[in-house]
């Protein structure tokens, strides 16, 4: 009878810490095992057991866009394997692939959660200026506060990120200002928005 428990017990366990996993790397706020989910402009405390990461793509897409955010601030080459998993779930429509591959991936980024190592060049942009850097504790502590930081490995291709980020801040300018919405001109701006965000 204690052996049966035990192995019903076993899968709750492994989905509860799973659902851990997932949460803290999303940033979820935690209050007695309870998770806060945020949705628009408010949320609700849900205890981790009934978090819905592995049954419902609502829960799961919101994981795998931040995983591809996270990564692109830093070398993906070591994530190559787990990208190509998720990636091939996510195109074969297979929740459980998508979620098994989600959970090696998030495994494998909490070995490193930085995307450089101690005395490395990095340069970021802040107000539209490129600044040089060299990784150190005080970059970890900026890099915990805001994971979503854009980073770049050198002064030109941070170059090429402010070019990008000034063309996009002027198409945000232009589709807000001129009201083109619901216009054919909106139509091409709103794709040209899209395809410099995406590469």
């Amino acid at each position: 009878m204690k052996k049966e428990k035990q192995k019903k017990d076993k899968p709750v366990k492994m989905l509860d810490m799973e659902n851990r996993l997932i949460a803290e790397f999303m940033g979820m706020e935690e209050n007695n095992g309870e998770y806060y989910r945020r949705i628009y402009n408010s949320g609700d405390w849900i205890p981790v057991n009934d978090l819905e990461f592995k049954t419902s793509w609502d829960w799961l897409i919101p994981v795998v866009d931040t995983i591809f955010k996270r990564i692109d601030t830093r070398d993906s080459f070591c994530f190559n394997k787990n990208l190509a998993q998720i990636k091939e779930g996510y195109t074969s429509c297979s929740l459980r692939d998508t979620y098994t591959a989600v959970i090696h991936f998030i495994i494998e980024y909490n070995k490193n959660p930085y995307p450089f190592t101690e005395g490395e060049d990095y340069w970021t942009i802040e107000g539209g200026v490129i600044v040089h850097s060299y990784w150190d504790w005080v970059s970890e502590d900026m890099h915990d506060e805001n994971p979503n930081t854009k980073y770049f490995r050198s002064r030109e291709e941070a170059k090429i990120g402010l070019i990008k980020q000034e063309v996009l801040d002027t198409l945000y300018w232009l589709e807000e200002k001129h009201d083109y919405k619901d216009t054919p001109t909106g139509k091409k701006i709103g794709k040209l928005i899209n395809k410099i965000k995406n590469k």
